[in-house]
C-alpha cells in the first residue's frame, strides 16, 4: 500500500512531552493530518473514501466492511501523557457496506483512556430504519476484565433483522422481518443486569418465513431468564421460556434449563423439514425440557430430557399425530 507523508514533532522523555506540527500520513484514498501538543490537545483528523487503505495494516484477512461511494470521517483529540493518553472524538460514516448491508449512516462520540472506554450519541440509519446507541465499559490498563462496570443502551425502530445480524457479524442472507427491539444493560462486563426485548413481523428464519417472533430475555444476579419467547406462523405457535445460571464473573460455563411447547406443526408447511424429508406430512406437537451444562471450550452437555403429554408424564421428548398425506 503506497504511504507518503510529512511528520514535524518533537518529543522530549524528561518532561513527557509530544509535540507536533503541520503533519500528515497520505494513502491512495485517506489522509490523517495533526498537530499540537499532549498537554494542549494533539488533534487528528481522518478522512477515508476506501477502507482498504487502513486495514492493510491489520493481520490475517480484512473485515467484510467497504464503503460505496461513502465516505469515512474522525475528528479526535488527545490529552494527557504519553503513558496516560486521553483521546475524544467524533465518528461517521456515509454508505458503509456490512457483511453486505448497506447503511445510510453510522455516528457516534467516543472517548478512550486506560481505565474507560465509551460512545455516546450513536446513530445508525438505513432508509426507514432508525437506531440509537450508548454504552461504556470499564479497562485495566486498556484491557477489560470481567468485574469492571458495564452500561449500554440501544434502541432501534423500523429495522430489519438482517440488519441485525449484519452488525453483529453474522451472515443475514434466509433471514428478514421488521424488527423493534430496546437494550439497557448495566452491573459489570462479567455479570451484566438488565434487560432487552425484540418484536419481529413477517420474516423469515433460515428462508422459514413466520408471522410473528417476540423474545425477552431478563439480566440479574448470575442469572439470564428469557421469561417469554414465541415464534408464529398461520395457526402454528411455538413458545420457549428458558433460564441461564453462570458464576459471577464469566457466561462461558453455567447450567441452562428450557422448556418448549408448541400447538400443532404441520410438517408439510415446514419448509426445512421438506428440504430433508421430501413428502414428510403429519402434525407435530412439543412440550418438553431440557437442562444442560455449558463447559469449557463452549462445549454443551445435555443432562436430561423430558416431555409431558396432555394427561401424564412420559419419558418423550415430543407428541406427534401422523396424517396421511
Amino acid at each position: 500500500m503506497p504511504v507518503s507523508g510529512r511528520v514535524n514533532a518533537e518529543y522530549a522523555a524528561a518532561d513527557g512531552i509530544v509535540r507536533a506540527r503541520d503533519s500528515y500520513v497520505a494513502l491512495p484514498h485517506s489522509r490523517l493530518n495533526f498537530a499540537g501538543s499532549l498537554q494542549g490537545g494533539l488533534k487528528a483528523e481522518l478522512t477515508s473514501q476506501d477502507l482498504a487503505d487502513l486495514f492493510a495494516a491489520l493481520p490475517g484477512p480484512p473485515p467484510e466492511v467497504k464503503l460505496n461511494s461513502g465516505k469515512l470521517d474522525v475528528t479526535a483529540t488527545v490529552s494527557g501523557t504519553v503513558s496516560d493518553p486521553h483521546i475524544t472524538g467524533h465518528a461517521s460514516t456515509t454508505k458503509i457496506v456490512i457483511q453486505d448491508r448497506q447503511f445510510d449512516t453510522i455516528a457516534t462520540d467516543f472517548s478512550a483512556a486506560q481505565s474507560k472506554i465509551s460512545v455516546q450519541n450513536g446513530t445508525l440509519g438505513r432508509g426507514t430504519m432508525q437506531a440509537a446507541f450508548n454504552g461504556s465499559a470499564g479497562l485495566m490498563d486498556w484491557s477489560p476484565k470481567p468485574d469492571l462496570p458495564l452500561a449500554v443502551t440501544a434502541s432501534v425502530s423500523n429495522g430489519d433483522l438482517a440488519d441485525i445480524l449484519a452488525l453483529a457479524g453474522q451472515k443475514s442472507e434466509g433471514y428478514s422481518g421488521a424488527l423493534t427491539a430496546t437494550v439497557n444493560l448495566a452491573g459489570t462486563i462479567g455479570n451484566p443486569t438488565g434487560s432487552a426485548n425484540v418484536a419481529v413481523a413477517k420474516g423469515t428464519l433460515a428462508e422459514e418465513p413466520f408471522d410473528d417472533l417476540r423474545v425477552q430475555v431478563a439480566l440479574a444476579d448470575r442469572v439470564v431468564r428469557v421469561p417469554s419467547a414465541y415464534l408464529s406462523r398461520d395457526q402454528s405457535r411455538v413458545n420457549l421460556t428458558a433460564e441461564f445460571q453462570h458464576p459471577r464473573e464469566s457466561f462461558t460455563t453455567g447450567h441452562l434449563q428450557a422448556h418448549v411447547s408448541s400447538n400443532a406443526v404441520e410438517l408439510a408447511t415446514v419448509k426445512n423439514v421438506q428440504s430433508r424429508r421430501p413428502g414428510v406430512a403429519g402434525l407435530l406437537q412439543m412440550d418438553a425440557t431440557i437442562a444442560g451444562d455449558l463447559v469449557e471450550d463452549n462445549e454443551f452437555r445435555l443432562t436430561s430430557v423430558a416431555g409431558m403429554s396432555p394427561r401424564r408424564a412420559s419419558r418423550s421428548t415430543a407428541r406427534a399425530t401422523a396424517m396421511s398425506p
